[in-house]
């Protein structure tokens, strides 16, 4: 998918997407925590870094930024590569009513968005500026450039809607230390 000339948005699917979904789906379906106050407007939205030393979430973690670092990293003036270091990590759980408002994820560099849970019906993923529409489907990615205004329509059914984001920032090796 292209969104525009100047921003490239990769959609793509998870692997291993059964076995995370078979993890997580429980997990996040019935968490009663929700961080509140944000552009998200979710019955649940989780801590920011959620779920840090489950070994399914590290997995996925591993593949996303190995993902972002393929896509968004090219080589530099001198060969070599920035870092990708990934900072949030959070669920989003829609019920009826539920929605987010347009926003962007400055000052990162790189977003995603993962389908834990969906129907092919469900609210989809909408880059704000450009009305370019990502349709949901359990096991999907989109990682695009965090500058891009986003939001989610309003949830209009009574089946959870789960979703799985993330930042990152690529910066050069001797900042990383920065965002860790």
């Amino acid at each position: 998918m292209k969104v525009r000339s100047y921003c490239d948005v990769v959609v793509g699917n998870y692997p291993d997407a059964k076995s995370f979904a078979e993890e997580l789906k429980p997990i996040l379906e019935n968490e009663t925590i929700t961080v509140g106050h944000t552009n998200v407007k979710a019955t649940i939205h989780t801590v920011w870094n959620y779920l840090p030393d489950h070994p399914e979430v590290i997995n996925f973690k591993k593949f996303i930024t190995k993902e972002v670092d393929k896509h968004f990293n090219p080589l530099g003036i001198e060969g070599e590569k920035a870092n990708v270091v990934q900072n949030e990590f959070w669920g989003n759980v829609y019920t009826k009513g539920d929605y987010a408002q347009s926003h962007h994820h400055i000052p990162n560099s790189i977003s995603l968005v993962y389908f834990l849970k969906a129907k092919w019906y469900d609210s989809p993923l909408v880059f704000s500026d450009f009305n370019e529409k990502v349709e949901p489907e359990e096991g999907k990615y989109v990682l695009f450039p965090s500058h891009i205004h986003h939001h989610v329509p309003i949830h209009k059914f009574e089946h959870k809607r789960i979703t799985l984001s993330s930042n990152f920032v690529i910066c050069m090796p001797h900042l990383s230390h920065l965002y860790e």
